[in-house]
């Protein structure tokens, strides 16, 4: 593991993450491979276009970015996401 995998791995997360929530479907699918499988509790989605289909935020939704963290290939992100008076708090 290098120092630039590890940059590698936060420019594309941080690029997924602003596109993703500036609802950039272009720029977010370019960065989802078209087997990307999505696997969280008892939820499991197969394909970048049904996880992009089904994982999207309401049109009015903000969120923001609370922490994040990157070693080699691996990362994590933390965000808020708010609609209206609800909240969800996602990694």
């Amino acid at each position: 593991m290098t120092g630039s995998d590890t940059a590698a791995t936060e420019r594309i997360a941080r690029r997924y993450f602003e596109a993703w929530t500036s609802r950039d479907s272009e720029t977010t699918a370019s960065l989802l491979d078209e087997g990307f499988r999505f696997a969280s509790g008892a939820i499991e989605i197969e394909g970048r276009d049904a996880f992009l289909s089904a994982a999207a935020f309401p049109a009015d939704a903000t969120t923001t970015l609370l922490d994040e963290a990157y070693q080699g290939e691996t990362g994590f992100q933390l965000y808020e996401s708010r609609s209206g008076d609800r909240s969800v708090v996602i990694a």
